[in-house]
């Protein structure tokens, strides 16, 4: 059996875990309060409330509303809802020890997120997600943390017992000129062995707290511990018994989550500036993650270039004599390459060598973001029409759920609906006499300072003639530069009485074909 101290760190690194901003955390781990025990059903109703302060005298006040249940056999369910004016589902997370898994969506999910889990494994739910980032770790000593009984009180109808901790910073511990107190209290259930209340007063968050305002103890409908019709379920398993990722790749994975906090922001910028040098093949991710956050931008052009002339390279030997799908991943990977080049001009200030470079990753490799990267440009330099055209094309290309929910985003802030994709597939008029009505798919190579090449790859065999005409045809920039690679599109072509029209595919198409 897995011990609970790896299971909680293999989980950690699964991501198995469930935030609603600000109020409530669900966690799994081996150890503390187990809210999935079976024999004590319930159903219940809470509300969170958090109000903070900012040095400018800002106030941010946040509300929540929280569902949540648990049935005869320790299945337990938790929904978070904003009480803000948009009412907006913030997330959902179904904990089934019975089957061993785990259900998580949320507010832009079409996807459930699953994760199996072990038979050791405790999921515990807290409103005021511990432990808190005071960016320090003073010395933790008994004069420092002080626990108290708050006593017994009824909340909901149901008995609680209450535990009250102050904890102090003793002054001078991090340049305090006096104490730093912070005051917390949690009510929990002994006989549904659930947090019924909790509070914090903080200098740093402010004050924050959630009640059960409501609870009967009877079971929630088999359908609160199913995922919603509809939505597909992906499995995000490790099998157990993998061991964990070496050191360096777990320090490259933090890395990038501290990449997104302005203040730990340039130390992960140098780990990652380490951990490029040692692993070539994550050289242009680093590069494009430093271009987005714009910091060490001369380092993420050096990045950037030498991988990109990596890849150039590997594909300047792609032949039309027989193509592979290994050559049409190769497309992928190079539309990536230049659109991480793109982001890195474009945060150097050269908007024109980014357009240049993401309109063509987007021509060649049909990835949805390669054109949110463009509409970002627009969107700075205000041509917001312009913006709002870019972000309807990218939803028509390739995406994962949280590209797809930053897009629909972008678009709601311009006031248009999300749902609006709008296609713009390449579409190349072909003019070649003689050819009975039908269709084929043909491969074509560009290269640098050369005409195109095509020939017939499958379909009707009677339009190989229209072989010549398509070398002769015009077609939209393929390459950003005049560098060494080929580049490998297919196209399909369909002819009637009224002419022939010659739909280029984008790599990932190509690639699933």
């Amino acid at each position: 059996m897995t011990s609970s101290r790896s299971l909680a760190a293999l989980l950690t690194l699964l991501g198995l875990a469930v935030s609603l901003p600000a109020q409530v955390s669900t966690r799994i781990s081996g150890t503390g309060l187990n809210v999935a025990i079976p024999g004590a059903p319930f159903q219940a109703e809470a509300t969170a409330h958090s109000s903070q302060t900012l040095a400018d005298g800002t106030k941010i006040v946040r509300d929540l509303s929280i569902t949540m249940g648990r049935d005869d056999a320790g299945r337990f369910y938790l929904l978070g809802r904003s009480l803000q004016p948009s009412g907006a589902l913030l997330s959902n997370v179904i904990f089934d020890p019975v089957a061993g898994r785990t259900y998580s969506w949320g507010v832009h999910s079409r996807v459930v997120m699953s994760n199996r889990i072990g038979p050791d494994a405790h999921l515990t739910f807290s409103a005021l997600p511990l432990p808190r980032n005071l960016q320090w770790n003073p010395e933790k000593s008994k004069e420092q943390i002080a626990t108290e009984s708050a006593g017994t009180r009824k909340i909901a109808g149901v008995i609680a017992d209450g535990t009250r901790t102050t904890t102090t910073i003793p002054a001078g511990t991090v340049g305090n000129n006096r104490p730093i107190v912070f005051h917390h209290e949690v009510w929990v259930s002994p006989a549904l062995q659930i947090v019924l209340a909790e509070s914090e007063d903080s200098p740093f968050g402010g004050s924050r707290s959630m009640e059960v305002t409501s609870l009967r103890r009877s079971a929630p409908p088999a359908s609160a511990f199913l995922p919603p019709a509809g939505m597909k379920v992906r499995d995000m398993t490790v099998p157990f018994g993998m061991p964990l990722p070496p050191a360096p790749i777990l320090a490259y994975r933090r890395a990038l989550e501290e990449m997104k906090d302005p203040d730990t922001r340039e130390p992960a910028a140098e780990q990652l500036l380490r951990f490029a040098q040692t692993h070539p093949n994550d050289q242009n991710h680093i590069a494009h993650v430093l271009g987005y956050y714009k910091v060490h931008l001369p380092e993420a052009a050096e990045l950037a270039s030498e991988s990109l002339q990596r890849v150039e390279n590997e594909t300047s030997s792609i032949a039309l004599a027989s193509p592979t799908q290994v050559d049409f991943a190769a497309m992928d990977r190079l539309a990536e390459y230049w659109d991480t080049w793109g982001v890195v001009a474009n945060a150097k200030g050269d908007t024109a060598a980014a357009q240049r470079y993401e309109s063509i990753a987007w021509e060649v490799g049909g990835e949805g973001f390669y054109e949110v990267d463009l509409a970002h440009i627009a969107d700075a330099q205000n041509q917001l029409d312009r913006a709002a055209r870019l972000y309807q094309v990218a939803l028509s290309g390739k995406m994962d759920e949280h590209e797809q929910g930053v897009t629909e985003h972008a678009l709601r802030r311009l006031g248009l609906n999300p749902s609006q994709a709008v296609a713009d597939p390449t579409v190349i008029a072909v003019k070649v006499r003689g050819l009975h009505a039908g269709s084929a798919d043909f491969d074509l190579l560009f290269a640098a300072g050369q005409s195109p090449q095509a020939v017939w790859a499958a379909g009707d065999p009677g339009l190989k003639r229209a072989e010549r005409a398509l070398e002769r045809a015009s077609y939209p920039p393929q390459l950003p530069d005049d560098g060494p690679e080929h580049v490998l599109r297919r196209g399909h072509l369909a002819c009637s009485p009224q002419g022939c029209r010659l739909t280029l595919l984008y790599a990932w198409q190509a690639d699933a074909d």
